[in-house]
């Protein structure tokens, strides 16, 4: 497979990002479903800038850096649907495994509107 410079480029950069939030401990990753979710703490997400300001990524500067962080930061959120679901105490198991196994936005209200 070809890559282009910049598209592994951009690659390594949101990777750098990434590994700064993991280690400033403002993201964290989902054991079950993999997602990258926000711990919704400022004072990590403030040690996560700190160390992009102070150790950008080697060859990219210090306004690239911080832009690629709170980029992510602003994709991501502390939900997503395999989670939601799979913690909604008001679905019934047969509506939590339908909704799991084809999990789309139609589903979902379906099955939450389902008393």
């Amino acid at each position: 497979m070809v890559h282009c410079k910049s598209c592994l480029q951009s690659i390594e950069l949101r990777e750098w990002a990434i590994g700064v939030l993991l280690g400033a401990g403002a993201i964290y990753e989902c054991h079950e479903h993999g997602w990258m979710r926000d711990r919704g703490d400022p004072h990590a997400r403030e040690r996560a800038v700190e160390a992009a300001h102070d150790d950008p990524l080697a060859g990219i500067s210090t306004e690239t850096a911080l832009a690629e962080l709170c980029d992510f930061l602003n994709s991501i959120g502390d939900t997503y649907p395999e989670c939601r679901l799979a913690g909604d105490s008001q679905l019934t198991p047969a509506l939590r495994t339908v909704s799991a196994a084809a999990p789309s936005p139609t589903t979902a209200v379906v099955a939450t509107a389902t008393p």
